[in-house]
């Protein structure tokens, strides 16, 4: 028969895995043993996944984030080291004592993530409620030398449902407690009134040249008021007198609080910092837009310099085309021209060629009848070598006539090309002595005529100069003019008035 402890529970036989009466508990003693749960009475569906009951609330050690409570029954992890995985296999049991340990000299290190695990059930007991997916129960544990007194409990100091804390968390608690039951009885704090704006208002400079203008009108309007009691200081009645004075006053009154906003060092020095401000704003609008105007006269200049010097290519490749064209107009003129001459002057060579082939030939024939046997008749030769040389020589004189010919042809295309060039020259130049008419008629009228008489004679040059001196001013007439050393040209875009002039 066993014996009942002093706490109430029964004494149950001693496993492998639990020490014994006294015997202290060491790191690494408490294995896991297979099939250890069904001798407890332990089922594994029992224990319902954690998130069935992720938020229980478990008596007073529940927290606004509803995190597990920390478990009491269990020993700290150090002594029995890492539990298995939840759903891999069943967790170890926590061990049965015959009677409690004896105390810690120190309170156990428990991590911080170890109160959060989830708790563990009693061997043998199985809630019906976790069939429901309800909250876990809290599991008992008898008390150890050292504990406090649980929180609750009615049977023999143990019973279902007791969480015993140490002082530290209770006393976290009721200092919880109490300050959340001052902020509720403390009433909500009136909104401070507003405190008075002492910083100075954003100065702007129109508000600033309001001011400026509204002083000198005020002033004007002072200056009025001034004299018009200067005027009635005798006949004026009281009641006219007072009006008077109230307005002026008035106007003083505006004018002067105009003034000390003047006469505020901070408002002037923001002032002066403001216009510093903006002449460097327009200084800086003003050279960028000088820098943008030189930036396109730049542009403009070098697309000018781009273009003259694409005009002057394109000039340099028309010449090349027409010299080109020129040339061979002028050869298929010399081919039309010359054709009948060349062809003459082949005539010539060719019987030239047949001259000399014929005498070739009939060498051949007495070279190969001497051969033979037959003597040639000398008199036949020298009449036909008589003959020949008579041929040729009125041949070669008539292709001498032939090149003098060609070279008379030659320097008349030549005379000829060179008048083409003369009359265009010349059409260039009553081209341009008609543009110059055109500009004197525009200068002086139609009806002027040039007199050139003053360049032949001294008299009549000083005839003109006098005629010239006469308009003569001084360097500082604000009329005064040097003499254009050219003709002065009317604008490319003349106004108005003076475009009808143009042509």
């Amino acid at each position: 028969m066993s014996q009942e402890p002093k706490g109430g529970m029964r004494e149950s036989p001693l496993l492998p895995s639990q020490p014994l009466a006294g015997q202290r508990v060491t790191h690494g003693q408490f294995l896991y043993i297979p099939e250890q749960e069904r001798s407890f009475g332990y089922s594994q569906h029992s224990i319902p996944p954690p998130h069935i009951h992720p938020t229980a609330s478990l008596g007073n050690n529940s927290r606004p984030h509803s995190f597990p409570p920390r478990d009491h029954s269990l020993p700290p992890p150090h002594l029995h080291g890492n539990s298995p995985p939840m759903f891999a296999r069943p967790p170890p049991m926590p061990p049965r004592f015959s009677q409690p340990p004896p105390a810690m000299s120190c309170p156990p290190n428990i991590p911080y993530q170890a109160s959060f695990q989830n708790p563990m059930m009693t061997p043998g007991e199985c809630n019906p409620l976790w069939l429901q997916r309800g909250p876990p129960p809290v599991l008992p544990c008898p008390p150890m030398q050292g504990d406090k007194a649980p929180l609750s409990g009615t049977h023999s100091g143990v019973s279902k449902g007791t969480v015993f804390r140490d002082s530290k968390e209770q006393e976290d608690d009721l200092w919880l407690e109490e300050f959340e039951k001052r902020v509720k009885s403390c009433p909500p704090s009136p909104p401070s009134p507003a405190e008075p704006n002492t910083a100075k208002k954003i100065v702007k400079l129109a508000e600033v040249q309001r001011l400026v203008v509204e002083s000198q009108s005020l002033r004007e309007q002072l200056c009025v008021l001034e004299k018009e009691l200067t005027q009635v200081i005798d006949s004026a009645d009281e009641e006219e007198w007072n009006r008077l004075v109230q307005q002026s006053e008035g106007v003083k009154a505006s004018l002067n609080k105009i003034l000390d906003k003047f006469q505020d060092r901070e408002f002037v020095e923001h002032t002066k910092i403001l216009l510093k401000q903006r002449r460097a704003k327009r200084d800086r609008v003003k050279r960028r837009k000088k820098e943008r105007r030189l930036e396109q006269e730049e542009l403009k200049r070098k697309r000018e310099e781009e273009e003259a010097k694409i005009d002057a290519w394109r000039a340099k490749l028309q010449r090349e085309e027409d010299t080109k064209r020129r040339e061979e107009a002028v050869k298929l003129e010399a081919d039309s021209v010359l054709g009948e001459v060349r062809q003459k002057q082949s005539e010539g060579q060719r019987m030239l060629q047949l001259l000399e082939a014929l005498a070739d030939l009939r060498c051949t024939r007495a070279t190969q009848a001497a051969s033979q046997g037959r003597p040639t008749d000398a008199e036949a030769d020298q009449r036909f070598t008589t003959t020949t040389e008579m041929l040729s020589k009125m041949v070669k004189e008539q292709l001498k006539e032939y090149e003098l010919e060609e070279q008379t042809l030659r320097v008349m295309m030549e005379e000829s090309a060179s008048h083409r060039s003369a009359a265009l020259s010349a059409k260039g130049d009553a081209n341009f002595a008609r543009y110059k008419d055109a500009i004197w008629k525009l200068l002086f009228g139609p009806s002027a005529t040039k007199d050139e008489d003053a360049g032949l004679s001294l008299e009549t040059l000083v005839l003109r100069r006098q005629e010239w001196d006469q308009y003569l001013v001084e360097q500082q007439h604000p009329l005064a003019s040097a003499v254009p050393l050219s003709w002065v040209l009317p604008p490319e875009h003349p106004p108005s008035s003076w475009a009808a002039f143009k042509r």
